[in-house]
């Protein structure tokens, strides 16, 4: 898909599923390179969208239960 898109598609995935981004470089071409996806954000088709939903294992690669905010 990202060959496809020739994008990094993870950023538009994320946007699209209203999830907050807060990429972080210290280059400023990555940096414009990361904000560069607002311009393909609703790009990824319903299809697209279902693909990488389908990815999804429900496994938590980190559990901080001390960070819940109640």
């Amino acid at each position: 898909m990202a060959c496809h898109y020739n994008r990094h598609i993870i950023l538009s995935f994320a946007h699209q599923q209203n999830i907050g981004i807060i990429p972080k470089s210290g280059n400023i071409s990555r940096i414009k390179s990361n904000i560069s996806f607002l311009d393909f954000a609703s790009k990824l088709t319903k299809e697209d969208i279902s693909s990488l939903n389908k990815l999804n294992k429900n496994h938590r690669y980190s559990d901080c239960d001390g960070w819940n905010v109640r």
